[in-house]
């Protein structure tokens, strides 16, 4: 039983009987978002395995990674919850682009991605050209 409990606590692999590992499945996978300028944007991201993976978060294109129990930046609109969601607030035109969720653990990883798109609020409309008249040019 000692061998159990070591195993599955610190995750050791020598109990493999104990406590199996098993890489990262996500349970639940984050979406594309629109969003208006100025308003709160989240996009959620589960997993489970065995030992339960990390959840951390990156933005295409940048070196920083966002973990859940980093302690939130005041100076930050970006927090990713206890959970793994990804929250970003004051939403701004420079926060377009793909966001990808990745679960670890000793086991695996795996990797999702999300477009946030952010729009300026305003209602715009598609205007079809309409053909009026037709001229054979010859």
């Amino acid at each position: 039983m000692l061998c159990d409990m070591r195993c599955c606590v610190s995750m050791l692999a020598n109990c493999p009987h104990a406590c199996p590992l098993v890489p990262p499945v996500f349970v639940v996978r984050p979406r594309n978002q629109v969003v208006a300028v100025g308003r709160t944007v989240t996009f959620q991201c589960e997993a489970t395995g065995n030992p339960q993976p990390a959840i951390f978060w990156q933005r295409e294109g940048s070196q920083n990674l966002l973990f859940s129990y980093q302690p939130p930046q005041p100076s930050s609109r970006v927090s990713v919850s206890q959970t793994g969601d990804l929250t970003i607030t004051d939403a701004e035109r420079s926060d377009v682009g793909y966001y990808s969720c990745q679960a670890l653990n000793i086991a695996g990883s795996v990797i999702t991605k999300a477009l946030l798109e952010v729009t300026d609020g305003e209602f715009r409309q598609s205007v079809t050209p309409r053909i009026t008249s037709w001229r054979h040019l010859g």
